[in-house]
């Protein structure tokens, strides 16, 4: 988990986009980490991060669908979920 956290704080290369599809997912991965180890608390934040960066990719031209591409849509479909702490 630690080498997750490393890899997100890390500053991202000059020129390279903020909002990589890795960066949605490492985000959605954490939130899902620490919830699943009993660090559940800790977890909404990083779900809330996700949807955070999937919305910014939404609002580009020709990308209001985005998250019902098939590598995209699980992330949304479980950051939403678990974004507010929701029970199993």
């Amino acid at each position: 988990m630690s080498s997750l956290r490393i890899a997100l704080s890390t500053p991202k290369e000059k020129g390279v986009r903020k909002n990589r599809p890795q960066g949605r997912g490492s985000r959605d991965l954490l939130g899902t980490t620490l919830r699943l180890s009993g660090s559940a608390s800790d977890a909404p934040s990083h779900y809330r991060e996700a949807l955070r960066l999937l919305d910014d990719i939404r609002k580009e031209p020709g990308a209001d669908k985005a998250v019902q591409r098939a590598d995209l849509n699980p992330i949304y479909a479980e950051s939403t979920r678990w974004s507010q702490g929701a029970a199993p």
